[in-house]
């Protein structure tokens, strides 16, 4: 995959992400191109970036095209950006660097995500774990979707960890190209009662309940 979606809190942390993977490939810095902005990455921004992106390695076989979003993606500026990732150039890594991941689902799927703060790693016996879960949530089973919350409800970290988990399960499953649309759906309503339990001081049973019935 040419596209990554670099998530951390440290914005060092990121760049020498990128930084590591150019000494990899390869790829001099003259061939690395980082586009720094003061607010939110904005439309005309995206379209300022594409004759960037479509231009040629000046040193080597591959250029580094490096797009900062810590202050955030307006929804018109992402899905600008999604048609340069659908086709992206075979000379052009993309890395997008940001603070955390409220990019659309359709980015996310075009995109290998790296999350440097978190470090999940699925085992497996958590792959066969959540392929159960996966599995019993789509015969749509109210009483194990109750019993689920019951389980996860005990202890918030136990709860979170457990959601971490199941997003990074779940995005790999929509990555490998299969069913994109009901994943890209869990995605986003896994992303948003996690960032409400992590967030906020919520009823853990009582968000884990409406968690799994939307699911």
């Amino acid at each position: 995959m040419q596209s990554f979606l670099i998530i951390s809190k440290d914005k060092g942390k990121a760049k020498e992400y990128v930084l590591d993977f150019a000494k990899k490939e390869k790829v001099t810095d003259f061939d690395i191109y980082t586009l720094e902005t003061e607010k939110a990455l904005g439309i005309a921004d995206v379209k300022n970036l594409s004759s960037k992106i479509f231009l040629k390695p000046i040193k080597g076989d591959k250029k580094i095209v490096v797009v900062e979003a810590f202050l955030g993606a307006t929804t018109e500026a992402q899905n600008a950006f999604l048609k340069i990732l659908e086709e992206p150039p075979l000379s052009t890594y993309i890395f997008i660097l940001a603070s955390e991941n409220s990019f659309l689902p359709t980015i996310n799927s075009r995109a290998k995500l790296v999350e440097l703060d978190r470090g999940v790693e699925i085992t497996k016996d958590d792959e066969k774990n959540y392929s159960e879960i996966l599995e019993n949530l789509r015969m749509n089973d109210v009483g194990f979707r109750l019993k689920l919350a019951q389980d996860f409800s005990k202890e918030k970290n136990d709860a979170l960890v457990f959601l971490e988990k199941f997003i990074v399960f779940i995005r790999e499953k929509m990555v490998a190209g299969k069913e994109t649309g009901e994943y890209k759906k869990m995605i986003e309503v896994l992303n948003q009662y996690y960032k409400e339990i992590k967030q906020s001081n919520v009823n853990l049973r009582l968000g884990l309940e409406n968690l799994f019935l939307e699911l």
